[in-house]
């Protein structure tokens, strides 16, 4: 993996997730993208980025056959820790998304939530969406969860601050329109006047880029939404939800 992403997504990235996170959202998320893929139960998915497995456990609680893969070790055992009982265990997976350790034409749904696309090079991300279709069934579903970059830019924030209890967090960004990366640096204030400072690199890709990098590496566009509303995707929408059919 890139150098940056290890010390970007550490145990105080997931703290602020785990701050925040709100099972009634992502209950509400599985149900749309199950509603909208319409998967049974016995269908196979993969979570790929599924961190410490928030829509992993509402797919595994609703017996559905599902895999989580992530990279991160650290939030794999915190999945672990948080949704494994005696009598059933979810599969975890350790691995690089550019890389995947499956069977081909193994799942009919293969879903990324949360910003978990865009990390490495349009070269990577490709090689991703390859590695995507090689475990995909023939007219499975890739789900995309992504940021719209159109809104992004059009109301972009180079600062943004949040308040914790333990820390304060500044974020600066900066958007490179040559690349189309948009680059984080994430500053933490520790209450005892300590601080680190960790950066993200992120493509942001528009829809148009994005429909064409899906539909080089074999995969055909189906639905794209503004937000889990299911509303019309737009200039004004937050989020890009990108369904796509593994075609080839």
């Amino acid at each position: 993996m890139e150098d940056w992403v290890n010390s970007y997504f550490d145990q105080d990235y997931l703290w602020t997730l785990l701050n925040k996170d709100d099972p009634h959202r992502n209950i509400k998320q599985v149900k749309f993208v199950v509603s909208e893929t319409g998967v049974s139960r016995d269908s196979w998915i993969l979570d790929l980025g599924c961190g410490y497995g928030r829509h992993q456990e509402i797919f595994f609680q609703y017996s559905y056959k599902v895999v989580g893969i992530d990279f991160n070790r650290q939030y794999l055992l915190k999945a672990r820790e948080k949704n494994n009982s005696k009598d059933r265990k979810m599969d975890l997976v350790q691995s690089d998304m550019r890389k995947l350790p499956i069977q081909n034409n193994t799942f009919d749904l293969v879903a990324l939530f949360f910003t978990s696309f865009g990390y490495f090079t349009e070269e990577d991300d490709a090689k991703t969406l390859l590695e995507i279709k090689q475990v995909l069934k023939k007219g499975g579903y890739l789900f995309l969860d992504m940021e719209n970059r159109d809104h992004i830019i059009r109301y972009f924030k180079t600062d943004e601050i949040r308040e914790y209890p333990y820390f304060t967090l500044l974020e600066r960004h900066r958007f490179d329109i040559h690349t189309g990366i948009q680059h984080t640096r994430r500053i933490y204030y520790y209450n005892n006047n300590e601080k680190k400072e960790v950066h993200r690199e992120l493509r942001l890709y528009s829809f148009t880029e994005m429909k064409r990098l899906l539909e080089e590496t074999g995969f055909m566009v189906d639905k794209v939404f503004g937000d889990y509303n299911g509303t019309i995707f737009n200039l004004e929408s937050t989020r890009m939800l990108i369904l796509a059919k593994n075609v080839n």
